[in-house]
């Protein structure tokens, strides 16, 4: 078969292009409609929801106000500090959160971004990119068209906007996982270097987002994501455990030297396991919350990791003389978890009240999508099993999520970073060809294309 490649000629004219190439053009199309319109739609959407619809009342919480008073003083010069109650220009260290959601603002202060409404549209973009790399993850698990799907999922999807209308860290949780889940997959294909950097980068940047997520470090070890030869992938883990301790490291140095007590990540652990486990929440309305606990003695406050290591304490022994409670508090978690305690309208009006997350509309609107995604996501990964694909990297935030909810507490937001894996499992799994398909037909490079469909197509190419 002789092969002829159009090319521009060598005093500069130019040869009439292939008798397809207006196919091919026109084979753009899925990239535009695949990714960019969702993108753009699923921006308006965050920024109508976070600017108009959502409540306002939730700009008085506590986390809310620690992360932009810090933001605010790092701009001023003091990192990480909040001002002391008692003599407001005296400052104390505070690390009652992970750094890095904090740091984002006071860069967004730099530049102007000061305003309430103005950090919201910085949310909302960061939602915005989340949509590309769903999409890009999808596309590298399943295809064009998972890509696609997975997009526009990911866009419309009410899990991935809802909690987009307060200055906390959510947004910047889940753009930090999908990336992560997008470099797994694209990590198990091109075992590079600098792939596993970049894959450590990551899970270190999770893990200063949300403390929970540290458990992506261990879950993700290119030891056992990559498969081949056994020196090269010590090799990856290597490089991927640098840029882990190269992320975390200086936070975590930090806080080895600032508290009289050993703190890593937050000084909130502890708070977290007194509120978790004691009397309000163990049984009664409350059962499998999070309610304040009571105060520590006053001779320890005002010394962070003091508390801290106090309130475990309190915490594990109430944990420990309440252990025939354990069964029932952790199937109580759960069941708020996955919505259904004590009565899907109960939580309807749990998650709209507590902390003012959003409106109760905002609220039943989750509350009949989160079901579905579930049950399609489930279905998705037994689809992606059947036809050999990886699966295990998308389960790995769902057993977070539920792993945290039964250990500790439920709360919506831990469900954030879930949130991605569902959409991704739903698209991926639904997309997949399958297992007597014909091939897919090559379309132009481009960002839903993959690189061995579209080699052949480097030069236009007529067969005679």
């Amino acid at each position: 078969m002789q092969v002829k490649i159009y090319s521009r000629g060598i005093e500069g004219k130019v040869v009439p292009p292939a008798p397809n190439c207006h196919r091919l053009k026109r084979e753009h199309f899925p990239s535009l409609l695949g990714l960019w319109l969702p993108t753009a739609i699923g921006l308006v959407i965050r920024l109508v929801y976070t600017l108009v619809a959502a409540s306002r009342q939730i700009h008085s919480s506590y986390d809310v106000f620690w992360y932009r008073t810090v933001a605010s003083l790092i701009v001023s010069g003091h990192w990480y500090v909040l001002p002391l109650p008692t003599h407001p220009v005296s400052y104390q260290p505070t690390a009652d959160h992970p750094p890095l959601f904090s740091l984002l603002l006071a860069g967004g202060d730099a530049i102007g971004l000061r305003s309430v409404d103005s950090q919201l549209v910085l949310l909302a973009i960061l939602g915005g990119a989340t949509v590309i790399l769903c999409g890009l993850a999808g596309r590298r698990i399943g295809g064009t068209k998972a890509g696609i799907v997975t997009a526009w999922l990911a866009a419309l999807y009410p899990g991935l906007w809802l909690f987009g209308g307060q200055v906390l860290v959510g947004q910047l949780a889940i753009l930090i996982v999908a990336g992560t889940l997008l470099t797994v997959y694209t990590l198990r294909e091109r075992q590079s270097t600098l792939l596993a950097l970049l894959l450590g980068a990551l899970v270190g940047m999770a893990t200063l987002t949300r403390p929970e997520l540290a458990l992506l470090m261990v879950a993700f070890v290119p030891l056992w994501v990559v498969k081949g030869d056994f020196k090269h992938r010590i090799r990856l883990t290597v490089i991927y455990v640098a840029g882990a301790v190269l992320v975390v490291g200086p936070w975590a140095i930090r806080n080895l030297e600032t508290f009289s007590r050993t703190e890593i990540v937050s000084t909130d652990l502890g708070a977290t396991i007194a509120g978790a486990n004691w009397q309000a929440v163990y049984h009664g309305p409350a059962l499998g919350l999070w309610i304040s606990s009571p105060s520590p003695p006053e001779a320890i406050r005002g010394h962070p990791s003091v508390v801290d290591h106090y309130l475990q304490q309190e915490g594990l022994r109430y944990i420990t003389d309440h252990s025939h409670q354990a069964i029932g508090v952790a199937l109580a978690r759960l069941g708020r978890a996955l919505e259904m305690y004590p009565t899907p309208s109960n939580q309807v009006y749990f998650d709209s009240r507590s902390g003012f997350k959003w409106p109760t509309w905002a609220s039943w609107l989750y509350f009949v999508t989160f079901l579905p995604m579930l049950a399609g996501a489930a279905l998705g990964s037994v689809l992606m099993i059947r036809r050999r694909v990886l699966v295990w990297p998308l389960m790995v935030p769902v057993a977070i999520y539920l792993l945290v909810s039964v250990a500790f507490y439920y709360d919506p937001r831990f469900s954030l970073d879930t949130q991605v894996a569902l959409v991704i499992l739903l698209g991926s799994g639904v997309s997949l060809p399958g297992r007597h398909s014909s091939p897919p037909r090559a379309l132009p490079a481009g960002l839903f294309t993959d690189a061995k469909r579209t080699s052949g197509l480097a030069g236009n190419k007529t067969g005679t």
